[in-house]
C-alpha cells in the first residue's frame, strides 16, 4: 500500500490538504482549551503537590492532646463554641493549624474562694460565671518545646484557645502523647547530677 496514492490521500484515507487543515483545528482548539483551563488545572496541580506536602508532613508528627481550663466565662461564650459543633480547626492570624483540632469541649460552675462573714475561705461559685474545659488534639513534630501553632503547649501554661469562630485564653490543664517519638528523636527527660532532693 502507497503511503499516498495517486489522487493524494494519505493511506487512501485522507487528502494532505485536509490533514493539514485537521491538525491547524486541532491546534487552535488546544490553544483555546489551554486559555480558557490552563491556569485552573496549573491552579488543581498546585493544591495537589501542597496537599501532598502537608500529609508527607503530618505523617512524621506526633499526636498530641490536652485541656485547656477557661476560667470565670460567660455562658453565651461556651453556646457559641458549641453552636458549630466538632470538630473545630485551630487558627491562627495567617490562618488555620493544619492537624489541630477542638474536638470536645464542657463546662462547670466557675468557682473561687470567697471570705465568709468570720474572714474564713469558703469555696463558692462565680454566680452565673462558667469554666470551659476544651480538648484539643494535635500533630505535632517531635521537637525539644511542643508548639502548636506558634504557642508553646506544655501544663500550667497560658494558652490562647483560637478557632474560626471562638478565641479565649485558658490555662493547659492535662496533656498526653506517646513519648517514643521524642525519644527516638534524642529528646528523652533530662538527667540530672546528684540528688535534687539534697
Amino acid at each position: 500500500m502507497k503511503v499516498i496514492n495517486e489522487k493524494g490521500k494519505l493511506f487512501g484515507i485522507i487528502n494532505i490538504v485536509d490533514l493539514l487543515a485537521l491538525l491547524l483545528v486541532l491546534f487552535v482548539a488546544a490553544v483555546v482549551a489551554w486559555k480558557l483551563f490552563g491556569d485552573s488545572i496549573a491552579e488543581t496541580a498546585e493544591k495537589n503537590r501542597e496537599a501532598a506536602e502537608r500529609e508527607q508532613a503530618l505523617a512524621n508528627r506526633v499526636k498530641v492532646t490536652y485541656t485547656v481550663r477557661c476560667t470565670n466565662q460567660r455562658e453565651s461564650a461556651f453556646e457559641e463554641l458549641e453552636k458549630f459543633g466538632y470538630p473545630q480547626q485551630l487558627a491562627v492570624n495567617e490562618g488555620v493549624i493544619d492537624g489541630a483540632f477542638v474536638t470536645a469541649a464542657y463546662s462547670e460552675p466557675a468557682t473561687g474562694i470567697f471570705a465568709d462573714s468570720e474572714g474564713v475561705g469558703v469555696e463558692s461559685t462565680y454566680g452565673s460565671r462558667i469554666d470551659i474545659v476544651a480538648t484539643i488534639e494535635a500533630l505535632v513534630p517531635p521537637d525539644a518545646f511542643i508548639t502548636v501553632g506558634s504557642q508553646e503547649v506544655r501544663v500550667g501554661k497560658t494558652y490562647t484557645v483560637k478557632t474560626q469562630f471562638w478565641e479565649v485564653t485558658g490555662i493547659v490543664e492535662t496533656m498526653d502523647c506517646d513519648p517514643a517519638p521524642f525519644v527516638e528523636a534524642g529528646l528523652e527527660e533530662p538527667v540530672y547530677p546528684g540528688d535534687l532532693d539534697k
